[in-house]
C-alpha cells in the first residue's frame, strides 16, 4: 500500500480520534447534569408516588366505610309533618 494512502488513513484516524473526543468532552458534564436531574426528579416521583398510594387506600377505606353504613343503617321513616289547618283549628 502506498504510503500516502496510510498517510490519508492515519490523518482521518486521527480526525475521527480528535472529533470523537471533543463531542466527549462537551457531551460530559452535560450527561452528568442530566443524570442528576433525573435522580431528583426520580425521587420527587417516588414520593408523590407514595403520597397518592396512601391517599387511594383512605380513599377507599372510606368508600367500603360508606357502603358497609348504608347497609347495616336501618331504615328510619320518617313522619310527614302535620297539617298546618289541623294545628292552626286546634289552638
Amino acid at each position: 500500500m502506498p504510503d500516502d494512502v496510510k498517510n490519508f488513513a492515519r490523518q482521518g484516524r486521527n480526525m475521527v480520534n480528535n472529533g470523537a473526543q471533543a463531542a466527549a468532552d462537551y457531551a460530559s458534564p452535560r450527561l452528568a447534569s442530566l443524570q442528576e436531574n433525573l435522580g431528583l426528579l426520580h425521587s420527587q416521583i417516588k414520593q408523590v408516588g407514595k403520597k397518592l398510594l396512601s391517599t387511594l387506600l383512605l380513599i377507599q377505606e372510606v368508600k367500603e366505610n360508606l357502603s358497609s353504613s348504608k347497609l347495616s343503617r336501618p331504615k328510619i321513616r320518617v313522619p310527614d309533618p302535620p297539617d298546618p289547618v289541623i294545628i292552626w283549628t286546634q289552638r
